[in-house]
């Protein structure tokens, strides 16, 4: 059995147990197959100039983090590197057989410079949208073009869709690395579908979202569409669950707009809770201009919930015939006119039948061989 060191920049931790989740899910199906042990670099925003915490969460995750005041890129790039490379020496790097960074940046900024004296096979998992926006630089400045360096030394990368092996494959410019695809690991267990009598019971259409909101997932398309279907009459009540940026001003408008018996907030939710929400929900909502996964969407199919939302890739790639409403135009109107035909005449769906092939996609003995025929190639 391969023996693994991981190395993530975001992770649930001490500081945020929200970050990163679907990083340690897929970290521990990862594990059933080798021997790895996962440490958690981050340089964290702080009222600090500089200050070191380590902080052991079980035998084999341990964080490492230094909180400090300063914000410069290139700064914060220097700092992650050298509290990984003091984890590296806390851990004896050179008992491990294979180094693997979730998400390359920035912890793989200097790679050029550490790895003629950490001589571990390296692969990289990449699950971030940043990509696809070019990291929201402007086409070839220098910040951009150093990101893009990464990529120079042609290490393997595991990205969760074949819509972000395109992003990558555009940002980097190149073709001479290898991409391997494997999916999020989703919680098959506590996502998954059972009746509930409320399903037939209720008048009410009942729609779902949950979210680290911000201005990507277009959070003011769905409050005003869904404020325009309550102002037409119709029975529909939406509860928004999540945190992020723009909750506060979603709450600001939610109030304004006296919505809130109409549009209720949930907060941070834990994974059972949501689970809940999405088999009470007559349909999950998403209103994101990108994904290139969507890890909501495919817990939402995986407890039977259809999908109402735009037309995007990477969703299209697990979701079941018949378990998606396409808006056609990712606007207020568009979203209007889905709704009120939604409420008005709601479709029948085999929720059972939506929940069970989602589920089988993500089953973790799929996922748990396709590491291990990964790490044997690399590793």
């Amino acid at each position: 059995m391969k023996k693994i060191l991981h190395i993530a920049n975001w992770y649930p931790n001490r500081y945020d147990p929200f970050e990163g989740t679907f990083v340690q899910a897929q970290y521990r199906i990862f594990r059933t197959v080798s021997d790895g042990e996962m440490i958690h670099v981050q340089v964290r925003p702080s009222r600090y100039l500089l200050r070191f915490r380590r902080i052991v969460y079980s035998p084999e995750e341990t964080g490492y983090y230094l909180l400090t005041r300063i914000r410069r890129h290139r700064v914060v790039e220097w700092l992650s590197t050298a509290l990984m490379l003091y984890a590296f020496l806390r851990h004896k790097v050179w008992r491990f057989d294979l180094l693997h960074f979730h998400i390359a940046y920035p912890l793989l900024m200097q790679y050029d410079r550490w790895k003629r004296w950490v001589k571990v096979p390296v692969v990289v998992s990449e699950h971030w949208s940043a990509y696809h926006y070019g990291f929201y630089l402007p086409e070839r400045s220098r910040q951009r073009e150093r990101i893009k360096r990464m990529f120079r030394h042609r290490l393997p990368v595991i990205v969760v869709s074949e819509a972000l092996e395109k992003d990558i494959r555009r940002f980097s410019g190149r073709e001479d690395f290898a991409i391997e695809i494997i999916p999020n690991a989703v919680d098959i267990e506590t996502f998954r579908y059972r009746p509930q009598e409320i399903e037939s019971a209720r008048e009410e259409r009942l729609f779902f979202a949950v979210n680290h909101w911000r201005d990507i997932k277009n959070p003011f398309v769905l409050l005003e569409a869904f404020r325009k279907l309550v102002d037409k009459g119709e029975n529909a009540v939406f509860y928004v669950g999540g945190a992020g940026d723009r909750i506060e001003a979603m709450h600001a408008y939610v109030s304004e707009h006296g919505l809130e018996e109409k549009v209720r907030f949930l907060g941070p939710m834990r994974a059972e809770r949501i689970a809940e929400y999405m088999r009470l929900a007559d349909a999950y909502l998403y209103a994101s201009s990108y994904e290139t996964f969507c890890m909501a969407c495919a817990e939402a199919l995986c407890c039977g919930t259809p999908l109402i939302g735009p037309k995007l890739e990477a969703i299209e790639a697990y979701a079941p015939s018949g378990a998606h409403i396409e808006v056609g135009s990712n606007d207020v109107e568009g979203w209007v006119r889905t709704l009120e035909r939604f409420v008005q005449a709601p479709p029948s769906f085999d929720r059972a039948r939506i929940s069970e092939e989602t589920r089988s996609i993500f089953a973790h003995d799929r996922i748990a061989a396709r590491y291990r025929r990964i790490t044997e190639r690399y590793g």
